[in-house]
């Protein structure tokens, strides 16, 4: 897991420096606390998740072109 990307999309404005992982996080931000390795686990999901979906959109986007018109069908029916 990186913890430097985690930090650097959801914790940006904050004072921090970091290895690769929990323990090597220097939390040096007086207004919030250090966070806990279990949110910066939840934040990591959520980094792979849109980074997955960004993926998906990008490969969509290149394909769908390709794609014929298929709705609707004749009179409201599917034909199998």
């Amino acid at each position: 897991m990186s913890v430097a990307s985690v930090l650097s999309i959801y914790f940006k404005d904050n004072e921090w420096a970091c290895g690769d992982t929990y323990d090597t996080i220097e939390w040096s931000d007086k207004t919030i606390e250090k966070p806990k390795q279990e949110k910066i686990n939840e934040l990591y999901e959520l980094v792979l998740i849109n980074e997955m979906r960004e993926k998906r959109n990008k490969l969509l986007f290149e394909s769908d072109y390709k794609m014929t018109i298929d709705f609707p069908h004749k009179e409201g029916k599917r034909e199998l």
